[in-house]
């Protein structure tokens, strides 16, 4: 995950691991993603000369699962991954993948530079939804087909700060409840912006068709993982 910081970063934890619940998210979201990308690979014939374009590395290494896509993909070589932030510390764990440190809303990439382009939670942090639909729209002009997933809105639980049902509220209710939280960083829009099925739906082009691919825990939709191909 890559969050967009919008004040001093000295202090924030981006991945909640003051939390008592932070191993076991962890726990819970390797497995996930271990299915997820499984799901993925099975809607999308990755072959070893498929160009893959990853947007949000994280520099983080001392979780289990980030990064997961460089860690299962069995062709890195293929990879250009991108992040805003400093990624060069991950050169000794990824030595075949090519590291790139940029913007995912400007990537500085021919049109089709990739046959596909991922995105793993990332498009939640991007800030408004006019900012969520030009990521989108720059995925689709560096790939053939774009892969996104995102927390959905509508799990009981947030993932981002482990509280329950309080992100059902309107979102201007939910921000200030985070406020008097004390986790400022997350109720600002840039830096946490959740998204329903419909929502996101919303954001692809006309010219395009969104496949939503299920993805459930416990009874629930816990993360959307969408498709998006050209119409036709």
């Amino acid at each position: 995950m890559t969050v967009t910081v919008t004040q001093d970063p000295e202090g924030i934890d981006y991945f909640s691991r003051g939390s008592r619940l932070r191993s076991i998210a962890t726990r819970i979201a390797s497995r996930a993603r271990r299915r997820m990308y499984q799901r993925i690979t099975a809607e999308i014939s990755m072959v070893e000369s498929t160009r893959i374009i990853d947007i949000g590395l994280t520099p983080d290494t001392s979780l289990a699962d980030s990064n997961f896509f460089e860690q299962q993909h069995p062709h890195p070589q293929r990879i250009i991954g991108v992040s805003p932030e400093p990624i060069g510390s991950l050169r000794s764990r990824f030595p075949d993948v090519t590291l790139l440190q940029a913007s995912g809303m400007q990537l500085p990439l021919r049109p089709c530079a990739a046959d596909v382009a991922v995105s793993f939670a990332v498009i939640e942090h991007v800030g408004s939804r006019a900012h969520q639909r030009e990521l989108i729209v720059e995925l689709l002009r560096v790939a053939d087909v774009a892969v996104l997933t995102t927390p959905n809105r509508w799990f009981p639980v947030e993932l981002h700060t482990f509280l329950p049902l309080v992100h059902w509220l309107p979102r201007t209710a939910h921000r200030r409840i985070l406020r008097l939280l004390g986790m400022r960083f997350w109720a600002e829009e840039a830096n946490l912006h959740l998204l329903s099925r419909r929502d996101l739906a919303a954001l692809v082009p006309p010219t395009h068709v969104p496949t939503f691919l299920p993805f459930r825990l416990v009874g629930f939709t816990s993360n959307l993982v969408v498709v998006v191909r050209r119409a036709g």
